[in-house]
């Protein structure tokens, strides 16, 4: 089963509630990206407060929500959230190697899913301490920061090393989204799509999602 989650990149409130109001009739989960201006150059609504105000005003009551934290201070940032209707904590590795192992416990604590994520130019070995403990992985298929950037072929021999080694481990893949290169990406072996400019550039979201959902198993 192939998961196509939209993600988001907001400035303000206003823009959150618009985008996710776009998307909400025809998904089960929505990607909110946040950015500190530092680990990535782009920057974001802080998150908590909005996230929590826009909750009374969802016609999907259903909605859930997973946040992808791209901030130089994960282990401060993501307690802000732990209060929030968030259930899935996408953390980078880079910042975080030395608290990751704590974040997983807090957050598994509390019954929410916790998924490191990495670069396109870190080394996968950096997953190897915490992959039997974390409910999944993310590769970023972009540098990070911004809508729009070109997907990076390498990442296919990525997610194919990756599910070799842990076949079990659900890989999902961040960036660069084509209905082309979601299909490799499936193909190598990832099961979920994070896709952005694709999804909020067309102008049919309901279609523009279906033709991301590429099933390779019946060519």
């Amino acid at each position: 089963m192939i998961e196509i989650i939209p993600s988001i990149i907001a400035k303000t409130y206003e823009e959150l509630e618009t985008m996710v109001q776009k998307v909400e009739p025809h998904v089960s989960r929505v990607h909110i990206d946040i950015m500190d201006g530092k680990f990535v150059a782009n920057q974001t609504i802080a998150g908590p407060l909005e996230i929590k105000q826009l909750i009374p005003n969802l016609l999907n009551k259903d909605l859930q929500f997973e946040v992808h934290l791209m901030v130089e201070d994960p282990r401060e940032r993501f307690l802000d959230w732990l209060d929030t209707p968030v259930n899935k904590f996408i953390i980078h590795l880079e910042p975080s190697q030395e608290t990751f192992g704590e974040i997983i416990q807090i957050i598994h604590g509390l019954g929410k899913e916790i998924i490191p994520t990495i670069n396109p130019e870190t080394q996968l070995e950096i997953l190897n301490e915490h992959i039997h403990n974390i409910d999944g992985v993310q590769l970023m298929s972009v540098n990070p920061g911004f809508y729009g950037r070109e997907f990076i072929r390498y990442t296919l021999s990525r997610i194919s090393k990756l599910h070799e080694i842990y076949p079990d481990t659900p890989i999902q893949v961040d960036g660069g989204m084509t209905p082309d290169n979601a299909k490799m990406c499936i193909a190598s072996g990832a099961s979920i799509l994070i896709s952005g400019s694709y999804i909020f550039n067309s102008q049919n979201i309901a279609k523009a999602i279906e033709e991301l959902k590429v099933d390779t198993l019946n060519e």
